[in-house]
Formats: C-alpha cells, sequence, structure tokens
C-alpha cells in the first residue's frame, strides 16, 4: 500500500512539475479571440481580426469552409446562419431556408453579396453592427498582417 501511495505522489508531482515547465516555457500569456471575438462583432470578418489585435488578442481563431469556385473563405458554418446574415436584397432568413444554402455550392461572389454583420444577433446583444461579408481568407491574412505589423511591429510571427 505505501508503494502505491508514494507511485501516486510521484506521478502528481511528476504532473505539476510538467505543468510548471510549460507555463515557464511559454514566452507570454497566449489570449485567443474566438471568431475574432463574435460577443464583440461580427464573426470570422476583417473587422473583427482588427478589434482583435486592437484588443492585444495573440491569437485569431478563425474557421474556413470551401467555395464552388474553390476558394478558402472565412466562415464557422457550411451554411448561412439565419441569426445574423441577411440576403443580397437584404432580406431576413429562415432557419430552414438559411441550411439550405451550402457554401461550397456556391460561388464566392456569390457569397460574399450576403450581410454577416448588420442584422441584430439574439445571442451577442452587445456586439457592433456593421456590413460585413464573409472574407476570402487570403484577404483577412492580408489585412490582418499589415494591420498588426503596423499597429505592434515586425516581429510579429505570422503561421502561414
Amino acid at each position: 500500500m505505501a508503494f502505491v501511495l508514494k507511485g501516486r505522489r510521484f506521478i502528481v508531482i511528476w504532473l505539476l512539475n510538467c505543468m510548471a515547465f510549460a507555463v515557464y516555457a511559454q514566452k507570454g500569456f497566449d489570449s485567443q479571440a474566438h471568431r475574432g471575438g463574435r460577443g464583440l462583432m461580427p464573426e470570422n470578418t476583417i473587422p473583427a481580426m482588427l478589434d482583435a489585435i486592437d484588443r492585444g488578442i495573440t491569437t485569431l481563431e478563425m474557421d474556413l469552409q470551401l467555395t464552388a469556385d474553390r476558394k478558402v473563405i472565412v466562415s464557422h458554418d457550411p451554411t448561412f446562419n439565419s441569426n445574423f446574415v441577411t440576403s443580397p436584397q437584404g432580406d431576413t432568413l429562415t432557419r430552414e431556408a438559411a441550411r439550405k444554402i451550402v457554401l461550397y455550392q456556391l460561388t464566392y461572389d456569390s457569397i460574399k453579396k450576403y450581410d454577416v454583420g448588420l442584422k441584430f444577433n439574439p445571442e451577442f446583444p452587445r456586439q457592433k453592427k456593421m456590413k460585413a461579408s464573409k472574407p476570402l481568407l487570403s484577404d483577412l491574412l492580408e489585412e490582418t498582417e499589415a494591420y498588426a505589423k503596423k499597429k505592434i511591429g515586425p516581429y510579429i510571427t505570422i503561421l502561414k
């Protein structure tokens, strides 16, 4: 019995040491903006990512989808979300209608006509309302990298 307790103590101490080393090995605290800070800005948009940089966020988290013309766009869902998307004509989408609009079946030129930032999202009442569309990943990376270098300096790390 005493051997088992020593073994458990050893494992606990070893795990604590590993955790302490991991914390020590970090160069700083990593703060992330989920979908660019979706409760504050229209999610997965360029304005959201720029706002996250202004807030001192160190990791921009985003989701990706493919379009029919094989372009990579920034979007969490493979369809439109009726909670915050409006049609190119400015109409609200029902949940059923939004789920039928599958992004990989549309070209990017069609997708960018839908607005993802003007409609009030009941899940995030403090979210800023602004005209926004689902961006191409390449455009988002280009704009956020240039903005961060201008704001923070050339020492930032961009993972590509």
